[in-house]
């Protein structure tokens, strides 16, 4: 059995070579340990009073003279082009393609199973379009999707199961939600990109953008200051659930006037964040409902792309600092060349890391100083050059 099971992955690795996602995702299926996780003493509506805590938590840290109350006066005005006001309506054919290139995953909230929605399609596919294209005509993203089951999902194996914060939320959304979505992210992505509105330096949610591209550019921008015999500062910016404490309103200024988004659009948007709400399934169990009044849906398609567009002035601040940097969704990391002559001096640095932290505080955004890292790289005969290299953030020492 060990030696079919050899031969299959084998065959299935050489032959998908080219397939990094595939890749990706065998090895993590063959590592995976599959651990039963037993907590008696937690129930769903203690996760779902936890996760909703940790984001109230988290918003009460900020102090209230960074918060902003409106960002419209500080906006930029758009005027990159005409903007997006109207939705193009999808026909048929480009929703079926949708549809079928669709994983088959099912929400406890579906009435069909997807796969069951995937083999009547021939049949169904005539009156979900009709409510899709009302939708987008309309402006209004329907209720009955805005609800998400949410499951924990422990972080690791061996941590302590009956410790709410060892688990991680893992929202579920309905099938036709997400392919509602998938409509959307696509004329947004291509409006975007057409325009030349995405931060070219947020690896996340777009095409050639992957995890792949972000490691290359941040590890050639490394090894280029080590041929220069420099050593780098890299800092690692550890955001705490940031895509659960997104501001509505900021956003949907942000995409008004930054990116030109308007009318039945910029309608559709604020109906599809407004007047959500979710539940936590644990040990085939529901919680009950609560309205979730921040953030973007995770484990949405949409939810990812909005987060990125939330982000991006920030990606205007540090080229105005004049720091490399590089994001992958809410993975932040900034680097800067260091020689023996400005070893004694980070105060540039320190600088960014404090402009950094308040604009992510008026935005909502926290930034844990405490879980905030630095790495020193460079040639190896630096390295004695900087062993005492320390930052301070927060009264924190990085």
């Amino acid at each position: 059995m060990s030696a079919t099971m050899s031969a299959f992955y084998s065959h299935l690795i050489d032959s998908n070579r080219h397939n990094s996602k595939l890749l990706f995702d065998t090895v993590s299926k063959l590592t995976q340990i599959n651990q039963v996780v037993s907590c008696p003493q937690l129930t769903a509506q203690d996760f779902l009073l936890f996760f909703n805590d940790k984001v109230m938590d988290i918003r009460l840290q900020i102090p209230q003279s960074l918060q902003s109350d409106s960002l419209c006066a500080a906006a930029p005005s758009f005027s990159n082009g005409q903007g997006l006001s109207v939705f193009e309506l999808p026909t048929l054919s480009e929703l079926s393609k949708i549809v079928s290139s669709s994983r088959s995953t099912t929400c406890p909230l579906d009435p069909l199973p997807s796969w069951v929605i995937k083999e009547l399609w021939s049949t169904l596919g005539p009156y979900v379009l009709s409510i899709l294209n009302y939708s987008l005509s309309s402006g209004v993203f329907p209720a009955c999707f805005k609800s998400a089951v949410v499951k924990p999902l422990l972080k690791k194996p061996g941590l302590d199961a009956e410790a709410p914060s060892n688990y991680r939320p893992v929202s579920n959304l309905a099938f036709l939600s997400k392919v509602f979505e998938k409509v959307v992210s696509k004329q947004l992505v291509h409006y975007l990109t057409e325009n030349n509105l995405f931060e070219p330096l947020q690896s996340a949610f777009r095409a050639n953008h992957s995890t792949e591209t972000a490691l290359t550019k941040v590890v050639n921008d490394l090894l280029l200051n080590a041929d220069s015999d420099c050593a780098s500062v890299l800092l690692l910016l550890d955001l705490s659930a940031v895509f659960d404490t997104v501001d509505h309103c900021i956003l949907i200024e942000r995409l008004e006037y930054h990116f030109g988004i308007s009318g039945k659009v910029l309608s559709w948007l604020k109906s599809y964040l407004s007047e959500r709400s979710q539940c936590v399934l644990f040990n085939n169990v529901l919680s009950e409902p609560c309205m979730v009044k921040h953030g973007v849906p995770q484990g949405s398609v949409l939810g990812p792309l909005l987060f990125s567009l939330y982000l991006a002035p920030l990606g205007k601040l540090l080229h105005s600092l004049e720091i490399d940097f590089h994001c992958y969704a809410d993975d932040l990391q900034l680097y800067m060349p260091l020689t023996c002559e400005n070893r004694p001096n980070l105060s540039k640095i320190e600088a960014c890391l404090s402009a950094v932290r308040d604009w992510l505080s008026e935005n909502f955004l926290f930034l844990n100083s405490a879980k905030t890292e630095m790495m020193i790289i460079g040639p190896q005969k630096l390295h004695n050059l900087f062993n005492n290299v320390s930052l301070s953030l927060d009264d924190c020492v990085v």
